[in-house]
C-alpha cells in the first residue's frame, strides 16, 4: 500500500485497525475474533433540536469541534473510535476498563473546555451522556464479496448503548455497567457509586449502573459523595423490601442535595411500593424501557 493510501485510509481507520491490516491482509476476509473488550459510547443531548436552529454548514462544523475535543482523551487511553453515528461517538478499549473510565472522565473535561470556549465566543454550549460496560464481542470484517466493513458485534455494545441512554433518566454524565465495575484493577482510583439495578430491554438478567463521580462538576461531586453512605443504606433497604425505612433515608438524603435526581428517583419508587407493595413478584430491581 501506497504512501499517501496509507494517509487517506489512516483518517477513516484507527491506527490499531490500519497496523493489523497491513500486517495481516487475511483479515480482509469475512470473519472475525472474540475478544473481551470495553465499549464506550458518547451521545450528546438535545442535539436534533439545536440542529433544527442552525444552518447545515454550522452543524458540521460545530461536530466537527466537537467530536475534534472528544477524540484525544481516547486515543491517550489507548482506545480507538469505531465510529461517528451522528452525534453519537463509539469507541474500542482492548484493555481493562480503567482506561475508558479515565478517558470518559477526560472526554467530560475537554466537553466542559469546549463549553468555555463557545460561551466566550457566543456560540451554543453542549451536554452529552457517557456510558459503558466490558464483555466479550466479536471484531471483523462484516458485509457481502464486493463490500466489506470492519466492525464488532456483540451483546456489549447494545448494553453499553442502553447505559447510556439511562443517563438521561438519572441525569448523570457518566454510568458503567457491573461487567466494567468488576473488570477494574484498581476501582479504589475512582469515585464511584451505585445508583440502581434495573432490566433494560432485551435483557433477561438486571444490569446494576454505577456513576463515575470523577465526571462531574466539584460541586456536584462533592455534594453526591455527602450523601454516598445515606444512597447505599437506603438501596440496602429497597433491596430489602423496607420502602419505609428506604423512604425516611432517601428524604434525609434528598434534604441535603435537593438536586439529585438518582436519589428522587429512587425516593418516588420506595413511597410507590410503601404504599402499594409489589408483593412476591418483586425481585430488587426495576424493568426499564429503553430504545
Amino acid at each position: 500500500m501506497s504512501d499517501l493510501l496509507k494517509q487517506m485510509f489512516g483518517r477513516y481507520l484507527s491506527t490499531e485497525v490500519m497496523h493489523s491490516l497491513l500486517a495481516n491482509p487475511a483479515a480482509l476476509e469475512l470473519g472475525g475474533e472474540r475478544r473481551e473488550v470495553t465499549i464506550l459510547m458518547s451521545d450528546l443531548r438535545g442535539f436534533t433540536t439545536l440542529s433544527e436552529q442552525l444552518e447545515p454548514g454550522e452543524i458540521i462544523a460545530l461536530l466537527n469541534a466537537y467530536f475534534s475535543s472528544q477524540s484525544p482523551p481516547i486515543s491517550r487511553a489507548g482506545g480507538f473510535i469505531d465510529a461517528y453515528t451522528g452525534d453519537e461517538i463509539m469507541a474500542l478499549f482492548d484493555a481493562p476498563p480503567d482506561a475508558a473510565v479515565r478517558a470518559g472522565i477526560e472526554m467530560r473535561r475537554a466537553l466542559e473546555e469546549h463549553n468555555r470556549s463557545a460561551e466566550a465566543t457566543g456560540g451554543p454550549l453542549l451536554r452529552a451522556g457517557i456510558g459503558m460496560d466490558t464483555g466479550p464481542l466479536v471484531l471483523g470484517t462484516v458485509g457481502g464479496h464486493d463490500r466489506l466493513k470492519c466492525g464488532v458485534v456483540g451483546d456489549v455494545v447494545n448494553l453499553s448503548s442502553r447505559i447510556e441512554q439511562l443517563t438521561k433518566r438519572y441525569e448523570v454524565p457518566f454510568l458503567i455497567g457491573d461487567g466494567a465495575y468488576r473488570s477494574l484493577v484498581a476501582p479504589e482510583r475512582f469515585s464511584l457509586r451505585l445508583i440502581d439495578r434495573v432490566a433494560v430491554k432485551g435483557k433477561l438478567l438486571a444490569v446494576t449502573l454505577y456513576e463515575v463521580l470523577d465526571a462531574e462538576e466539584p460541586a456536584r461531586r462533592e455534594a453526591k459523595e455527602a450523601t454516598r453512605t445515606l444512597l447505599a443504606e437506603a438501596q440496602g433497604q429497597l433491596a430489602a423490601g423496607e420502602f419505609g425505612e428506604a423512604y425516611e433515608l432517601l428524604s434525609e438524603a434528598l434534604a441535603r442535595d435537593p438536586r439529585d435526581r438518582v436519589l428522587s428517583l429512587l425516593r418516588e419508587r420506595a413511597e410507590r411500593y410503601r404504599d402499594a407493595p409489589p408483593g412476591e413478584a418483586w425481585r430488587g430491581f426495576e424493568t426499564l424501557r429503553t430504545k
